[in-house]
Parts: C-alpha cells; structure tokens; sequence
C-alpha cells in the first residue's frame, strides 16, 4: 500500500514557505487565502478592503460561522459569537444557516466592522488587488530562490 500524500496548508502563499514544506516532506501544497485578493475573486470590494487593511494576527480561530472552529477575519461578528456571554453555537449546519440572514444582511448594508471571511494568517501580506499571474509570479520566483539558497546550504554541508 503506498503512503498517503500529504498537502501542506497554512500560510503557503509565499515561495519560500512552498519550499520549507516540501523539505519537510509534503508531497504538495495547498494556496488558499492568496487568491482572495486577485481581480478574479468573488469578494466584495469592501471585503476587499478589509482583507488588504488585516494584519495576520486577525486571522482567528472562530465557530462564529460554522461551529467547528476554523480561521476567520476578526471582525463585530465574530467577537460577538466568540465573548465569554454568547450562547453556545448550534452542530453543523444549523450555526450556518443561524447566521446565513445576518451575513447577507451585513454584506448589503456594507457594514464593514462585521464583514468577515474564512482567510488565513497570509492575510497580512495581502495589500492590494492583484492578479493570479502576478501571484504565480511571485510565488515560482520565490520558489526559485529559495530553493537555490537551500541547495547551496546542503551542498556547504557535506
């Protein structure tokens, strides 16, 4: 039986994080958050603008949407859902469909303090609109040099 491949996720949306993982021994990596940013996105331009202004500790770990804790943006929403006084959150899917009104709601009105979005800590090297081949770019030309840096560090090795 062959070993079951292994993706890396969290935070890979940087060249050389791809690189840290697969000398770890991932098989692969999985970008998620990185593409929330680019012109193909189906965020709004105020989720947008929310996502650009985060600092990577806003990425949290919440249940606010799902009840199974995953990363959020912090934002009214999920610190209301996550205060000490909030009620418990419903098993899945019934906090999903509790809070379906309430977001849509959020998002007509444009109200951005409790706009939020699964997104993970990379959020904070997300500071402006930009396209899915700027970010392959940036990400095989990272690839690139950190993968010359650590061969030549192994070649000093031996």
């Amino acid at each position: 039986m062959a070993p079951i491949p292994v993706l890396a996720a969290g935070g890979a949306g940087r060249g050389r994080k791809m690189v840290a993982a697969l000398a770890m021994g991932a098989d692969g990596i999985w970008c998620g958050s990185i593409w929330l940013g680019t012109d193909k996105s189906e965020l709004t331009p105020e989720m947008k603008a929310r996502i650009f202004a985060a600092r990577s500790e806003e990425a949290i770990q919440s249940r606010a949407i799902t009840s199974k804790p995953y990363s959020l943006l912090r934002s009214k929403l999920t610190e209301a859902f996550d205060s000490p006084n909030a009620p418990k959150t419903l098993p899945m899917p019934l906090q999903t469909l509790s809070v379906f009104e309430a977001r849509a709601r959020i998002e007509r009105a444009r109200a951005s303090d409790f706009l939020t979005h699964p997104v993970g800590q990379i959020v904070g090297d997300m500071h402006e609109e930009t396209t899915v081949k700027e970010i392959f770019y940036n990400l095989l030309s990272e690839f690139l040099e950190s993968t010359e840096r650590l061969g030549a560090l192994v070649k000093s090795l031996e």
